[in-house]
């Protein structure tokens, strides 16, 4: 583990991006990203770390799936114009 994460490079914003995926996908409260055990743990492994504030990680949550949300409602138009007219 300490080979791994000496040779990792951070990046602010995969950083985010990796917080926000993890925070939607276990189901985790916007508030965990203030968590000091868990500030302790990332600083631990790279002391330059910046972590967004739960109000931060709300937003790009927000932002993500109204990006998401229009991606799906396009895919699913054509999709269904793909399917109508091959049924004829």
């Amino acid at each position: 583990m300490t080979k791994w994460a000496a040779g990792s490079t951070y990046s602010r914003q995969k950083f985010r991006i990796g917080l926000v995926e993890w925070v939607v996908a276990k189901c985790r409260p916007f508030s965990i990203v203030e968590d000091e055990q868990l500030h302790m743990l990332f600083t631990m492994l790279d002391p330059k770390v910046e972590i967004p504030s739960r109000h931060s990680v709300q937003r790009d949550i927000l932002h993500l799936y109204a990006i998401t949300r229009t991606r799906l409602a396009k895919m699913l138009q054509v999709s269904c114009h793909i399917l109508f007219s091959t049924t004829y």
